[in-house]
């Protein structure tokens, strides 16, 4: 399968969660999007992890995900 091809399905996928998530319950759209803000937290520190940012600071990195998140979400 190539890249394209496997991205869609999983853009699909996501698109039919995230609506799911929104029709369903207000609450359980909020629990998915705090879970992708986390995904995509460790997302960026993998990213970073062969530059000068130590193992400290992925908890600070984690705690401005969340932040940003209560942030938005309130």
């Amino acid at each position: 399968m190539n890249n394209f091809l496997t991205r869609t399905i999983y853009g699909f996928i996501f698109a039919v969660v995230m609506i799911g998530a929104i029709l369903l319950n207000v609450k359980l759209l909020a629990a998915l999007l705090l879970i992708i803000t986390f995904i995509g937290t460790k997302e960026m520190i993998f990213l970073f992890k062969k530059t000068k940012y130590t193992q400290g600071d992925k908890f600070l990195f984690h705690l401005v995900g969340l932040f940003f998140y209560c942030l938005l979400a309130a």
